[in-house]
């Protein structure tokens, strides 16, 4: 329960996804870079480890467009 209420919090929040804490943000060893790669707006690449822009292109009107298959550090 308490689980559920934190997820449509992080959902309804935004301020990590809109650019308002975080300029960019970094993948993360175990994240699908091929499937975000279509789906978020790409910075920099270097190494195994990718770099994205804030605004996430992925948050679209007030949530997130991707929330089920969101990279580790939107997880935590």
């Amino acid at each position: 329960m308490a689980d559920d209420r934190a997820s449509e919090l992080c959902i309804d929040c935004g301020l990590c996804c809109d650019g308002t804490l975080y300029q960019t943000f970094q993948s993360e060893k175990g994240d699908a870079i091929d499937l975000l790669a279509d789906r978020i707006t790409q910075v920099d690449e270097e190494g195994p480890r990718v770099s994205w822009i804030q605004p996430c292109s992925a948050y679209r009107l007030g949530s997130c467009s991707i929330y089920r298959d969101r990279p580790s550090i939107c997880q935590t």
